[in-house]
């Protein structure tokens, strides 16, 4: 899963004075990210909301192919005087490792964390496969629900998370035209395959 990021005393405002609208966030994002030509994709809880039922997730996950000149022109999209915090540091450690990092908006608690696109061919598949969804007027993005499951398995797997399991149980259940043959093959090459077994016959 995307690991977790530390919480900053100086990014969240305990007074905020603003509901969150995580979908108004998610939409603007994916209209500046078209306009800069940024390659991404949503993933994790969110991308979720797409595919089955909906369900409270603190935060959205994109991942992003990005390089290092190309920091500024994205953390632009999220100005302090409109309530963002972002470190450019931290931007840039992430791409030059190929980490994470995140920008918060204090008013509203709304949190985007940003996943430089890893070199490996399965990542690089995976983005490959990525599915553009449009909502009225919007389009965005989004994980194909057979790399949203093994995503959700590969990051529920270790401790056989019931969030997880949940998860990839109801895009079984509501994604009728599942690709199985590509979810076993990429599942038994992952050595996921016994727990996805195991989630199928319950």
């Amino acid at each position: 899963m995307l690991s977790p990021v530390e919480r900053r005393d100086d990014c969240y405002n305990p007074n905020m004075t603003e509901q969150p609208d995580q979908a108004g966030a998610l939409f603007r994002l994916a209209r500046q990210l078209e306009e800069l030509e940024f390659p991404y994709m949503l993933t994790g809880g969110y991308a979720l909301f797409f595919y089955s039922e909906p369900r409270f997730t603190n935060d959205i996950d994109i991942v992003i192919d990005l390089l290092e000149p190309q920091v500024d022109s994205l953390l632009a999209c999220f100005p302090s005087e409109e309530g963002w915090y972002s470190s450019r540091v931290a931007a840039i450690e992430a791409v030059t490792s190929g980490r994470m990092f995140n920008v918060i908006h204090t008013l509203t608690g709304i949190k985007i964390d940003f996943a430089v696109l890893k070199p490996n061919e399965f990542e690089r598949e995976k983005f490959r496969r990525r599915k553009r969804l449009e909502q009225g007027s919007d389009a965005i993005w989004i994980i194909s629900p057979e790399d949203l499951l093994l995503s959700k398995l590969a990051w529920g797997a270790p401790s056989e998370s019931a969030k997880q399991a949940a998860d990839v149980r109801a895009l079984i259940r509501d994604v009728s035209d599942l690709d199985w043959n590509y979810v076993n093959d990429r599942a038994k090459r992952s050595g996921l395959d016994g727990w996805l077994r195991r989630l199928r016959a319950i």
